[in-house]
């Protein structure tokens, strides 16, 4: 979602467009905060209510230590792409 509707339904299709080069992803490059309230948002698409936060308050009380919206955050590594994600998570690839 993050590369828009056509890289989506590129590697939809064919995971190894995305592995193989075809597209050059620097996660560090994107502006991905409005993944943050896709739980939310799919929560009150089914429920009735007024909050639309029920899930990150929930989030919130139950892990106090995850504070999303801080920007206190370090990567430990340099973001990896293609090959290289293929290489550490196999298995989600």
């Amino acid at each position: 979602m993050l590369k828009g509707k056509e890289f989506f339904e590129d590697i939809t299709k064919d995971i190894q467009s995305f592995v193989n080069g075809k597209y050059s992803f620097n996660i560090g490059d994107c502006w991905a905060e409005g993944l943050l309230y896709v739980s939310d948002e799919a929560y009150s698409e089914n429920h009735e209510n007024t909050d639309e936060s029920e899930i990150r308050d929930a989030v919130d009380e139950w892990y106090p230590d995850n504070h999303y919206d801080s920007m206190n955050r370090k990567m430990n590594r340099e973001p990896k792409g293609g090959a290289d994600l293929q290489k550490m998570y196999p298995k989600l690839v």
